[in-house]
């Protein structure tokens, strides 16, 4: 026996752009948070001899320090377009690009404040987590969620010249958009 085709159980998978864009903020967001997480906590270690605890969370974390992620998520605003957030390449190099305009930010306010004023070991940690933890969500957002499974479809029609032209621009795309 036959089923009737039902196009809503085959899209069922299937992400829009908004959809996918919403998915990469999302991700970046958890990824930052543990980021932040991770930064306090190894900071926290190293500062205080008997280990990490709350209170020095409460007494000697400044509260900018909580704004390094959203600092971190606007300079890596160019890597919500689709087609740049789906190329290893592209991801690589504006995850290295953010790191460095972020570097360079804190190393200028660090030599223009008074000595002792800012943390370095928290900022470097917040730095380091946030490259890693992007990375591997990116990878695991290339890796998954950009496999034909998750791809719009789309049907070209066009016959002869028109036809070949459409597929050959379709085709040099770097990083397909569609399925």
């Amino acid at each position: 026996m036959t089923y009737p085709y039902n196009p809503q159980k085959d899209r069922r998978f299937r992400f829009r752009f908004v959809e996918r864009r919403v998915m990469l903020i999302n991700g970046d967001i958890f990824a930052e948070v543990l980021s932040l997480i991770t930064a306090l906590f190894i900071w926290g270690s190293e500062a205080q001899p008997q280990g990490f605890s709350f209170s020095f969370v409460r007494e000697r974390v400044p509260g900018w320090f909580y704004l390094l992620p959203l600092i971190w998520l606007f300079l890596l605003i160019e890597l919500y377009d689709i087609r740049k957030a789906s190329s290893w390449s592209r991801t690589l190099q504006g995850v290295a690009t953010a790191a460095l305009i972020g570097s360079i930010l804190y190393l200028g306010l660090y030599f223009t404040s008074p000595p002792e004023s800012l943390p370095r070991t928290g900022v470097a940690a917040f730095i380091l987590a946030s490259v890693i933890f992007t990375l591997l969500w990116r990878v695991f957002y290339i890796r998954v969620l950009t496999t034909e499974l998750f791809l719009p479809r789309v049907l070209l029609v066009g016959g002869g010249v028109s036809g070949n032209i459409l597929l050959k621009s379709f085709n040099k795309i770097e990083t397909k958009p569609y399925f």
